[in-house]
């Protein structure tokens, strides 16, 4: 099925539960989510929502919005940004950095991801000691062999 004609489904089935009593507690949340998805659609936005439900099944790294080579280029770029995202990743010397954004106070902060940061560094750990088992190996037959 479309992601259309599934947001149109899914926009039936809230209204449905607001008109359930047994949800009267939960009609504000029903409500964002309703006008989540009716953002979504009336911004035109419909297409890369179904891009972004690929992507999340898929076994790709998560987006970035941005890539910079230092630190201070990502801070400068997000102090520059007119209308800055309020939350995303970017990458900054290819690590997974978080960038976060509050419009009522301005406050714009750019910091390492502290999850991709492990992963990514075991990964380069278990690289390294898949590079060097063989050579490992090797030596050790030779002092025990």
């Amino acid at each position: 099925m479309s992601t259309r004609k599934l947001t149109s489904k899914a926009l039936e089935f809230l209204v449905a539960l607001r008109a359930n009593p047994q949800f009267k507690d939960q009609q504000e949340v029903l409500d964002v989510i309703f006008d989540a998805l009716l953002f979504i659609d009336s911004t035109g936005q419909v297409y890369a929502f179904e891009d972004y439900r690929k992507h999340l099944v898929s076994d790709d790294p998560p987006r970035a919005v941005a890539a910079f080579d230092t630190l201070e280029e990502g801070e400068a770029w997000l102090k520059e940004h007119p209308n800055p995202p309020s939350s995303a990743y970017v990458l900054i010397a290819d690590q997974y950095h978080q960038l976060v954004y509050n419009r009522e106070l301005n406050h714009r902060r750019v910091f390492p991801h502290p999850v991709f940061l492990s992963i990514t560094s075991a990964a380069v750990l278990a690289m390294g000691f898949l590079l060097l088992w063989p050579l490992l190996r090797r030596t050790r037959r030779r002092k025990h062999g």
